[in-house]
């Protein structure tokens, strides 16, 4: 019932999906977390599981992010006689077209790109990493994600279009509203299943402060932004129980913004509603001795949300 916002052909699917048993369909049945992952995803738009990469797989990550990190700066800074590396180069647009690897992301009431997003890519320019593709291919979230559209639209296939890091410093300012793919249309009949989907992965524990609602960066989400705004008059509608609009209002157009831990797995449809949460987290201080004196941590002003 809660799917049919979907076209009728379409919803039918995704029921089966989802309520098939293992003994029914042993070679395409899901486990319950992926049903789960599913359901959030095609209801609210938005769908997560929890430590799908491993700590070993984090600790890969990292050390592919830090290496073509390092190479792409390097590489920049031989190529100038003041060996300007990436954090240094002046934003234009004809730097944004120049260079496939990397790509500036900010909000358009900030212009100071010392604190910018930089979102490199590890499959658009020059340089690929086939095993980390092949990690991020096998998780659950993406197998799960794969056979819902792989029933779908049998003439299709989801695959993989990009892979790389979004490095977000201290002091970063977030970006705008914005959706990956389109924004729903007003006179669309059913919501569409968007040809488009992001994962992303946390490879650091994103924080949150609770006094002072600051965070390191986590992305916020606007829950049901996919839905066609014909279905939503549909969910509120006066036919529904009063139990039942309640139930509907927990969760649509709520804005949440998860706080992952490393190795969880965030997937969104293009037409979600999203931005890069500000990087406005202040690290607590510790008391060095017994003389009242407090020490900052040192790498404070370096450390980095990496997504």
């Amino acid at each position: 019932q809660c799917l049919k916002m979907y076209e009728p052909k379409l919803c039918r699917v995704m029921h089966q999906l989802l309520t098939e048993s293992a003994l029914s369909s042993p070679s395409s049945s899901l486990s319950l977390q992926s049903r789960v992952f599913l359901y959030a995803f095609l209801r609210t738009g938005v769908g997560l599981i929890p430590r799908a990469f491993s700590a070993e797989w984090v600790g890969d990550a990292h050390h592919i992010h830090d290496a073509y990190y390092a190479f792409l700066d390097q590489h920049l800074q031989s190529q100038t006689l003041y060996q300007i590396g990436i954090r240094d180069i002046a934003y234009n647009e004809q730097y944004q077209s120049s260079f496939r690897e990397f790509v500036f992301r900010n909000n358009h009431r900030n212009k100071d790109w010392e604190f910018c997003t930089i979102d490199l890519s590890l499959k658009m320019g020059s340089v690929s990493c086939t095993e980390l593709e092949d990690k991020i291919i096998s998780i659950e979230a993406v197998q799960a994600l794969k056979t819902l559209y792989n029933a779908l639209f049998p003439q299709k296939r989801l695959r993989l279009v990009n892979v790389g890091f979004f490095q977000s410093p201290a002091q970063n300012p977030g970006q705008n509203w914005h959706t990956d793919y389109d924004f729903v249309r007003v006179d669309e009949k059913y919501t569409k299943v968007s040809p488009v989907v992001t994962v992303l992965i946390s490879i650091t524990a994103q924080q949150y402060d609770e006094i002072c609602r600051t965070t390191t960066g986590s992305t916020v989400f606007c829950l049901g932004s996919h839905v066609s705004p014909t279905q939503i008059g549909k969910f509120c509608g006066e036919e529904k129980s009063k139990e039942k609009e309640e139930e509907e209002e927990e969760w649509l157009y709520r804005i949440v913004q998860p706080i992952l831990n490393a190795g969880d797995v965030v997937c969104f449809a293009g037409h979600v509603m999203h931005f890069g949460g500000a990087y406005n987290y202040v690290q607590p201080t510790s008391t060095s001795d017994g003389d009242g004196k407090q020490e900052e941590d040192e790498d404070e002003d370096k450390e980095e949300e990496l997504r």
